[in-house]
């Protein structure tokens, strides 16, 4: 499997991509209003919209019930496009701009509960980054209706959330001060400072981290919440032996209650602090959830895998698979990783062609980032393989060549 390969294997009904897709650029030939003028003919776009929105969510959309749609089963799977998300969000936004233009409250308010339906939904699947994007919008739609606090509320929730999981710290905080604690109930109330907790560690202000925990355990004990700060209180025992034991239990707790991705995280610290006998058995608990936890999956496969039980060519095609979909969100963290992991992979393999097409990939997310030192880094590696033998350039991928040495030529001249 190549790289190019798996770039064009979505694994996605075509079918329902193009329905939708063609669904999209009808809609985009017109601007904002409820009805349009198309050659003499009076076209009602909120109809168009929400028969979209059936193609895309299924008919239960305005309940708020989308987690078993086509569309949410689709976008689990971390080779789906960013596209596909964001011609879903069109068709909400849209739907939602014109049934307020036309005071229809009934279609006003299940967008509303979709907006909320749809933010978890992306949460679920990792989607930080279109998380994001979407509850910017979705918020900036919603904040001047009054009638649509709670759904408000319980985005700028996902969003603070959203914005953590990309290493936004200061704005996740933010966005968590701008909620009204008093009207949350106490789940929420708890994952709110949950989120504070967990911004506060990565910020390095851990008295401030600890103290949120605290009180996140005294607003309800039976919570995954609550556990989760029993966990964060853990970390910070000295003593190996005791810190363990408490992992132990609270992991006990976890898996019981059925707490999936609080389990996954217990399990990862763990395998850095359990003897090797019992590592292998931590990591196979985690990688049979990759469906349900596809970002600790990812946490766990870039971290251990020389050392599980995988065969080579499932790991190549897991790291390739891992790598497009980091690249799409931008979670530079982990995606540094793979690419080192693939380019370590094809370079073992001398795989020549796939290393100067994952270096094009990879110099795009870097030039986005403003990370020149790492793409410079991985430049002269690729120069020294080619130089070595310049016959390697020839019978190649012409585009990925020819952007290596554009980019050659550019970082010389900046260096």
């Amino acid at each position: 499997l190549s790289l190019a390969d798996h770039t064009h294997d979505l694994r996605v009904s075509k079918a329902i991509t193009l329905h939708q897709n063609l669904l999209i650029l009808t809609l985009r030939k017109f601007s904002f209003k409820s009805h349009s003028f198309y050659g003499g003919i009076t076209i009602d776009l909120s109809g168009i919209d929400e028969k979209a929105l059936n193609v895309c969510l299924g008919d239960e959309w305005r309940h708020g019930t989308i987690s078993h749609s086509l569309f949410a089963r689709k976008i689990t799977d971390p080779t789906t496009g960013e596209s596909e998300v964001e011609n879903c969000f069109e068709l909400i936004f849209r739907l939602f701009y014109s049934a307020r233009l036309q005071m229809d409250a009934q279609t006003s308010r299940a967008v509303a509960r979709l907006s909320v339906s749809f933010a978890g939904l992306l949460s679920h699947c990792s989607r930080f980054k279109s998380g994001i994007s979407f509850c910017l919008h979705a918020i900036n739609q919603l904040d001047s209706c009054e009638e649509f606090r709670k759904e408000t509320t319980s985005l700028r929730i996902k969003l603070a959330y959203f914005l953590r999981m990309k290493d936004r710290d200061p704005e996740a905080i933010e966005q968590c001060n701008l909620i009204d604690l008093s009207s949350l109930t106490n789940r929420q109330k708890q994952s709110v400072l949950m989120t504070r907790v967990l911004c506060y560690i990565d910020m390095g202000e851990n008295n401030k981290a600890l103290g949120h925990a605290r009180e996140v355990i005294r607003i309800e004990r039976n919570s995954a919440s609550a556990l989760h700060a029993q966990f964060v209180i853990a970390q910070n025992i000295e003593d190996k032996v005791r810190r363990i034991r408490e992992f132990k239990k609270i992991l006990k707790k976890s898996q019981k209650e059925d707490h999936s991705i609080l389990s996954n995280n217990i399990l990862i610290e763990m395998y850095d602090e359990e003897d090797d006998k019992l590592k292998s058995n931590i990591l196979q608990d985690i990688m049979l959830h990759k469906n349900s936890d596809y970002y600790n999956f990812m946490r766990a496969l870039s971290r251990y895998f020389p050392k599980n039980g995988m065969d080579k060519e499932s790991i190549k095609n897991n790291t390739i698979e891992a790598y497009h979909f980091l690249s799409g969100q931008r979670l530079m963290g982990l995606f540094d990783r793979y690419h080192k992991k693939l380019w370590d992979i094809f370079e073992e393999n001398s795989e020549y062609d796939n290393l100067i097409r994952l270096f094009r990939q990879s110099s795009f997310i870097w030039r986005l980032g403003d990370k020149v030192e790492i793409e410079n880094k991985y430049l002269r590696r690729l120069d020294d393989i080619l130089s070595s033998s310049p016959s390697r350039s020839l019978g190649y991928d012409m585009d990925s060549i020819s952007y290596f040495f554009i980019r050659k030529e550019a970082l010389l001249t900046l260096n």
